[in-house]
């Protein structure tokens, strides 16, 4: 049974987008595990619902997934658009300001900035 089946089966907006959260957490977490299924099961949940603080997590996922070179990115790309539009558009939601630095040794730093600090993810 594919993930979206499984999805298909919660009715509340929050719980759905709880989830797809979840399964964003794990590619983060390790990116050696993701599958296309769980590309497809966030993508087809995207843009969020309800729960709005989850789309720093979101941002997070798309930011693995380019670092790790996936080949499933570019599928990703309409729903960058999309949610950021979403995101950017919406004024209860807390916004941030996100840096990535490239060094010259290849390395990726991403760098998140609130209203008073910057710090690195």
């Amino acid at each position: 049974m594919s993930l979206n089946v499984c999805i298909k089966h919660e009715t509340a907006p929050r719980v759905i987008d709880n989830i797809i959260g979840a399964l964003a957490r794990s590619v983060i977490g390790d990116p050696s595990t993701l599958v296309d299924d769980i590309v497809v099961a966030i993508l087809d949940n995207l843009p969020l619902k309800e729960d709005k603080d989850e789309y720093d997590i979101i941002f997070k996922f798309f930011t693995t997934l380019l670092a790790s070179q996936h080949p499933s990115f570019h599928r990703c790309l309409p729903k960058i658009v999309e949610c950021s539009a979403v995101f950017y558009s919406d004024l209860t939601i807390d916004k941030v300001r996100i840096l990535v630095f490239n060094n010259a040794n290849g390395n990726i730093f991403i760098f998140r900035k609130s209203l008073t600090s910057w710090s690195l993810l």
